[in-house]
């Protein structure tokens, strides 16, 4: 049996796509699919992550720490990682 879809959103960026899927598995277990879907050349290359259920807060709050970085620093040069 196929998982089930419960919830799917698409973002088409210029030669990039990226796809929000969240998914429920046979046994009930809840995920998040992200993938990129990228044009190079006449083909297409395919990146996805998963993220169980079980760490989705974590992996939000790391997504909107990063982000509210990014918005913060825009204009800014700035290379690498910071800890």
């Amino acid at each position: 049996m196929p998982d089930k879809e419960i919830y799917s959103c698409r973002v088409p960026t210029g030669r990039r796509t990226y796809f929000f899927d969240l998914k429920q598995s046979a046994n009930g277990d809840i995920y998040l699919i992200i993938s990129e879907s990228r044009l190079e050349g006449s083909d297409f290359r395919h990146s996805r992550v998963l993220i169980d259920e079980e760490y989705i807060d974590e992996f939000a709050e790391g997504f909107r720490e990063v982000l509210g970085y990014w918005r913060g620093s825009r204009g800014k040069r700035s290379g690498g990682q910071s800890s």
